[in-house]
């Protein structure tokens, strides 16, 4: 049964610690340690192998696969409901940044925080989106900005035409994130 999505939703949750260790421990220093060549993405001056996978992600894709599944087999009236994982890392340092922007192609964007205590800013603006078959009686919508501070082993599921950004940061500790968009097959 497919539906249109009225409006805007992010869902949040955590993995658990045993696939957030598993995750950390191969990526982390992976990403920290990569010296991303400039990929010119717009408005940003995050650190970011967006355009040029550098890294392999398909533990990361195992992984956090099983959530996204979780989350669509919740969501849905399908049940054999199947979707690709089309992730990449993006590594802020203290003036790093990455302006409003939204996930254009993608059916769902997802965020996976490696780190934590960054602040990712969601600006909704009430675009349609295409029709996937998901349920949105569980989600809030809201009318105004909403700020999710990051924790380690978190992650957000959220329409891909969902505008959002990061800010620099006054710490000076590396800020670290896997990204996916998510296409509904």
């Amino acid at each position: 049964m497919f539906k249109l999505f009225p409006n805007e939703f992010l869902f949040e949750s955590k993995i658990s610690n045993e696939d957030q260790k598993i995750i950390e421990d191969y990526y982390l220093n992976q990403i920290i340690s990569n010296n991303f060549e400039n990929q010119n993405i717009i408005r940003s001056s995050v650190k970011s192998d967006f355009r040029v996978n550098v890294i392999d992600y398909k533990l990361y894709t195992n992984i956090i696969g099983k959530y996204v599944k979780d989350f669509l087999l919740e969501h849905s009236d399908e049940f054999n409901l199947r979707f690709n994982l089309f992730s990449f890392s993006n590594c802020y340092d203290k003036t790093s940044y990455m302006a409003s922007h939204r996930h254009p192609g993608a059916d769902l964007s997802m965020i996976y925080f490696l780190t934590g205590g960054d602040v990712t800013s969601f600006y909704p603006s009430n675009f349609k989106l295409r029709e996937l078959g998901l349920k949105l009686s569980k989600f809030v919508e809201w009318s105004s900005d909403y700020d999710i501070i990051a924790e380690k082993g978190k992650y957000v599921i959220f329409t891909s035409n969902l505008a959002h950004g990061v800010n620099p940061s006054e710490k000076n500790s590396n800020r670290v994130t896997i990204a996916s968009n998510i296409n509904i097959i």
